[in-house]
């Protein structure tokens, strides 16, 4: 079963409804987030580095889904650390998602509050956010693909922009009108 499909089986049998009662379907979707945990630690670094990103991103919630608690920063950290390091040594080469990328370093930097995301992460969060913000302003951001522009919007809706632009609430009203006004619908997503 694929993360998604574990989600989605969760929210059918109300899995996270405390007033709801336990029954096999809810056992039977909490053993497949069992099972998928377990094959996604023991085959996570055979995988080539963009492939581990969707993975780590669903990695908690299904965590979560198995075994009612989160999961452990300790796998999470290193996981991510090393897609990292991987690309920025091999650039946009490596094939890794700056987008989701830059969601798996927002979400350790802002709900985990993990300190070792400060240093070098933290500086390429901002400097993305910062080009991101300025892209924005320009007919190249209007160039790029319906998919990666509303990626780069989500991830902006979801950012604290005070450092980047002066009036935040403004700039995203803007961002979300010039995204509909192309035709595209925004999900923001965390």
């Amino acid at each position: 079963m694929t993360s998604s499909e574990i989600i989605s089986a969760a929210n059918r049998v109300r899995l996270f409804d405390s007033s709801t009662k336990p029954s096999k379907a809810k056992q039977g979707v909490i053993e497949n987030a069992r099972q998928w945990i377990a094959e996604v630690e023991s085959s996570i670094e055979l995988l080539p580095p963009a492939e581990r990103l969707p993975l780590l991103a669903d990695y908690d919630l299904i965590h979560r889904i198995a075994w009612s608690r989160p999961a452990s920063d300790t796998f999470l950290n290193r996981h991510i650390h090393n897609v990292f390091d991987i690309r920025m040594r091999q650039g946009k080469e490596s094939g890794i998602d700056d987008n989701l990328l830059f969601l798996l370093i927002s979400d350790s930097l802002t709900r985990r509050r993990d300190k070792s995301f400060f240093g070098a992460p933290l500086q390429w969060y901002s400097r993305t956010l910062e080009k991101w913000v300025r892209l924005t302003d320009t007919e190249e951001f209007d160039r790029l693909s319906p998919t990666e522009s509303r990626a780069i919007a989500n991830n902006l809706l979801r950012s604290d922009l005070y450092a980047y632009v002066p009036h935040q609430e403004t700039y995203k009203a803007n961002l979300i009108k010039r995204l509909k006004a192309r035709g595209s619908r925004l999900k923001v997503i965390g």
